[in-house]
């Protein structure tokens, strides 16, 4: 699933500062997006779970991170128009 949240990341122009082979990198993807804490906020308050930690979104998908729940992701960093940091 850290695959799906990549091309989400991609398709929105969001840079993942998590290294993109699968035996680099850990559970989690970071991206870095401008206030990262308050995005985290207003995706929060639509029932995105993730963390913000250092102007990163933090965001943990997992094998059993159903599908619908990445588009949902994708759907709402549009919604609150989350944009790379500078």
């Amino acid at each position: 699933m850290g695959d799906a949240a990549f091309a989400v990341a991609d398709e929105l122009g969001l840079p993942a500062v998590t290294p993109r082979r699968p035996a680099d990198r850990a559970g989690i993807v970071a991206l870095r997006v401008r206030d990262a804490e308050a995005t985290a906020a207003r995706l929060r308050r639509r029932g995105v779970r993730l963390g913000a930690r250092g102007g990163f979104l933090r965001l943990s998908p997992h094998f059993y991170t159903p599908a619908k729940d990445l588009e949902a992701l994708r759907r709402h960093l549009r919604q609150v128009r989350a944009r790379p940091a500078q």
